[in-house]
């Protein structure tokens, strides 16, 4: 292995916003984690509200608009539709009317 282009590499001790310790090995001298054993919920069996809980709501806040645009789009698109729809109605009946005039002439 060579001694330049790889970092150097701790046995150093991880800390857990709950106040948890334990030993790891890192290239960081300080490590600080969220959640550890002794505090995540599936490990404990309770439910564990983080400090971060306002996160999912700024992110709804922050894309709330993009509901209101995916709605109009919505709209748009049935409404295009509902055109394709009446002009392919269109195109049937005109087919059928020259049907019609095309047999009446024959016969």
């Amino acid at each position: 292995m060579k001694k330049t282009i790889h970092p150097d590499f701790y046995e150093t001790i991880a800390t857990c916003h709950c106040g948890g310790a334990f030993k790891i090995g890192s290239t960081e001298k300080e490590v600080r984690v969220d959640m550890c054993s002794s505090c995540h919920p599936v490990f404990t069996g309770k439910e564990h509200v983080l400090a971060d809980k306002g996160r999912v709501d700024d992110f709804r806040k922050r894309y709330k608009h993009t509901e209101k645009l995916q709605a109009e789009k919505k709209q748009r698109d049935d409404r295009k539709a509902e055109i394709a729809e009446l002009d392919t109605e269109q195109k049937t009946r005109k087919r059928q009317k020259k049907n019609i005039i095309g047999k009446t002439e024959v016969a």
